[in-house]
């Protein structure tokens, strides 16, 4: 992990505390030149700064970096399409604005899957989602594509049936549930359990995402209602519930790592309390997929593409959507490169 750009060799006297606006020494393709809190940052090259090996750090193209901040989304917009800027994230836009933003100017919108994933958590040591039929069920009948479209349609989210994120390392394209509610129903009838009553905690940003989890619950016979928590109180209020003690609930999980191995068992750890999983199967072959990591990263991603379609069978989560990144480039940039951890490589763009 010391190689990884989140580590740094830092003065043994570095206070363990935010040391305000005198940076420490470092070295990289650009350095700052000014900053004006919350309004402007701006980069220059690093006169330094030599590229000895391209694939680990390469030298930037434009000449410098200007980052303006705290600019409300429809001015950074008309900025962009004016050619006074060259790039913004549309993260805060609606669907509209981006449905409008395809249609006038094509491929300078780029989407981009990052390395976000939200689920329902599923309680499977309390029913009805202790029976897997019931937990395969609902990933049948939830509809992903209503909830893509509720999160701002295809350039915002992509449906998604798996564990790890797409173009993620150890990620295969895998997704057995096809949608087919007279399955789902079926499965259901077989548990038994219909008429359970069921509550699905989510965050309050979340609710209308999450209404279609309760949507499908009920199409499956089961009395469900949301309870909205918070967004600040969410998880406080999930401990204070006790570990196992809800049903189903959001989840949103976000990679720290390029890994899928990083990704799998933070996501696991984290959720176990509530999801109270567990698979001597699925450990085992996270175990093995741990071994190869150290020896041969390559074949371990096959063995993390095995866990993630386990894990996908076994159903302790339900899988919705992988949020994308949606940005807006101006007509004289060239050689976009995104990266799902780092979002857009601005040093890395051309500036005609």
């Amino acid at each position: 992990k010391l190689a990884l750009p989140t580590a740094f060799a830092v003065p043994s006297d570095t206070p363990s505390k935010d040391i305000g606006r005198r940076p420490l020494p470092a070295t990289g393709p650009y350095m700052i030149a000014s900053y004006v809190p919350g309004r402007q940052l701006r980069l220059v090259r690093n006169p330094r700064f030599r590229e000895w090996a391209r694939a680990a750090q390469p030298d930037g193209y434009p000449d410098e970096v200007v980052v303006k901040l705290s600019v409300p989304v429809a001015a950074q917009l008309r900025a962009v399409a004016r050619g006074e800027a060259d790039f913004a994230n549309l993260t805060l836009s609606g669907a509209s604005e981006i449905a409008e933003l395809r249609a006038r100017y094509g491929n300078r919108l780029h989407s981009s899957p990052g390395a976000f994933v939200v689920y329902a958590f599923l309680n499977t040591h309390l029913a009805p989602f202790d029976d897997i039929r019931v937990r395969r069920a609902l990933n049948y009948a939830v509809d992903r594509e209503a909830v893509v479209r509720a999160f701002g349609g295809p350039d915002r989210a992509s449906p998604s049936c798996q564990i790890l994120p797409a173009n993620y390392p150890g990620y295969r394209p895998y997704c057995p549930y096809d949608g087919d509610l007279a399955e789902a129903r079926r499965l259901v009838a077989a548990s038994g359990t219909r008429k359970t009553p069921v509550v699905v905690w989510t965050r309050a940003s979340y609710e209308r995402f999450f209404s279609h989890v309760v949507r499908a619950l009920r199409a499956l016979g089961y009395p469900a209602r949301l309870k909205v928590v918070d967004d600040i109180a969410y998880y406080d209020e999930l401990a204070k519930a006790g570990p196992g003690k809800v049903q189903a609930g959001y989840l949103g999980w976000s990679a720290a790592l390029p890994s899928a191995g990083e990704f799998i068992e933070s996501l696991l750890d984290f959720v176990g309390p509530q999801s109270q999983f567990s698979d001597a199967s699925v450990r085992r072959e996270i175990e093995r997929a741990l071994d190869l990591q150290q020896t041969d990263p390559l074949a371990a991603n096959e063995v993390w593409a095995r866990v993630d379609q386990m894990l996908v069978e076994r159903a302790p989560l339900v899988p919705l959507y992988n949020a994308r990144a949606a940005l807006f480039v101006s007509e004289r940039v060239g050689n976009y490169q995104f990266h799902p951890l780092w979002n857009v490589l601005l040093d890395q763009l051309w500036v005609r």
